[in-house]
């Protein structure tokens, strides 16, 4: 505080006797001393009266952003138990029509007919209702429940007004609304038998990784050129999405196929010694900045566990084939849902490796699936119509081994969201064990 004194003396230091006009002494009078103290006084207040506002302010800011996201993670909370209580019901519905469709058998009725009675191959009434999206609901409430594609999107684009969120939220008497909340919630989906277990791989030597089911799967994964995009409308042969072009990617990026899987299949074993080309498993981790770790020689728990394996923690080989690998679930595949390019991988190890014959096959079968109501009835259904394309299928049981018709492992992602705050909960149910599903994997984000 010198400087303030400095400033009073200065302005209050006499400078002669001669007298002024407005004042009845010279300029020797300390009567400014006041005025200055006011001035000083008046700073300080203003000052402090402004920090303390903005302090309240922020406070008031952060508590509202606490509350904001308090009830966003109830809403994401909420989404998740409302498709537990789906998943659920899958498995009561699939229990009476497997029984329906076990008695209509025995009367002679093969899948076609059964589907014309309403009565699905693989009733999965978690894909029949493959997501919930309130806004998307809301969306549907103020457009009168008849929204063409033009007008969704223009409203998603725009979003809706504050009072047509208002009118979405009003309640008639005792019965409250559904969607009378704060926010929205989003969850949706996945089984984890659509993807290739790595758990699975096994084999002391390369040859017997190679060997195994999730190893000549992964590999194919990563091999050659898939038409997926050709497949999924109706294919032109020939047709090759360079994005899809695995060859380019692993010569670009310098990287070994069978590395990657051997790496995988190494974290899981419980030796120290690399299936690829040899040496100590541990070099590849324990030197590693800032601090080293050691393979887990044990089953991979979570999907978070595989980015830490070499070779998989690189961004552009988990962005290219992460969404395609589990560590959850049988092992096997689901003939109704695994993707495009994992049922790729499946036909190129055990029917072929020509991209045409594989998008001929491959097209073939969805229009077999088609007639058959969108299912695959059984593993011997999906096998027979490899073979009716014409072509010899090179290891018949391995492929039958590895294909399952029943989901047991989900995947559930709900988001909540109010106003600025998101929070993320995602769940992996598995319902092998019993019918309300155990939860082995929680993750809130």
């Amino acid at each position: 505080m010198s400087w303030i004194r400095w400033i009073g003396t200065e302005l209050t230091r006499p400078r002669g006797r001669q007298s002024h006009r407005f004042y009845r002494s010279g300029r020797g009078s300390r009567s400014g001393v006041a005025l200055l103290l006011a001035i000083t006084v008046l700073m300080f207040l203003t000052v402090l009266i402004t920090e303390i506002s903005y302090g309240a302010a922020v406070r008031l800011k952060l508590a509202a952003h606490q509350r904001d996201e308090a009830k966003a993670e109830v809403l994401a909370y909420s989404g998740m138990q409302i498709y537990h209580l789906v998943l659920v019901g899958t498995r009561q519905v699939d229990g009476m029509l497997n029984n329906a469709r076990s008695q209509a058998a025995q009367m002679g009725a093969d899948a076609s007919m059964l589907a014309s009675f309403g009565i699905p191959p693989v009733p999965q009434l978690w894909q029949m209702v493959p997501f919930v999206n309130t806004n998307f609901m809301r969306m549907i409430f103020v457009g009168g429940g008849d929204v063409d594609e033009e007008e969704m999107s223009e409203m998603q684009q725009e979003g809706l007004s504050e009072e047509q969120v208002a009118e979405t939220r009003e309640s008639k008497g005792n019965d409250r609304n559904f969607l009378d909340f704060d926010g929205d919630f989003m969850v949706e989906v996945t089984d984890e038998e659509q993807k290739i277990n790595i758990n699975t791989l096994k084999g002391p030597t390369l040859a017997d990784l190679q060997g195994t089911v999730a190893g000549a799967q992964l590999f194919s994964l990563m091999s050659g050129r898939h038409a997926c995009t050709a497949v999924s409308g109706r294919a032109s042969q020939g047709t090759i999405n360079p994005e899809e072009d695995h060859d380019q990617f692993f010569y670009d990026a310098n990287l070994d196929r069978w590395e990657l899987v051997s790496n995988l299949a190494d974290w899981v074993d419980a030796d120290d010694q690399r299936i690829f080309l040899g040496g100590r498993e541990d070099n590849l981790y324990e030197n590693l900045r800032p601090e080293g770790y050691l393979p887990h020689n044990g089953e991979v728990q979570s999907i978070d566990e595989l980015r830490l394996i070499d070779g998989w923690h690189r961004d552009d080989v988990w962005e290219r084939y992460g969404d395609k690998i589990t560590v959850y679930g049988s092992g096997k595949l689901n003939i109704n849902t695994m993707s495009c390019d994992v049922e790729w991988a499946l036909i190129q190890a055990y029917v072929s490796q020509d991209p045409t014959t594989i998008e001929r096959v491959m097209v073939g079968m969805r229009e077999q699936k088609a007639l058959l109501g969108g299912y695959w009835p059984n593993v011997a259904q999906y096998v027979s119509s490899v073979e009716a394309q014409g072509i010899q299928i090179l290891d018949k049981g391995a492929l039958q081994g590895a294909l399952t018709d029943k989901s047991n492992v989900f995947r559930v992602t709900s988001t909540g969201v109010v106003n600025e705050a998101t929070v993320t909960i995602e769940v992996i149910f598995d319902f092998s064990r019993n019918n309300l599903g155990k939860i082995i994997y929680w993750n809130i984000r």
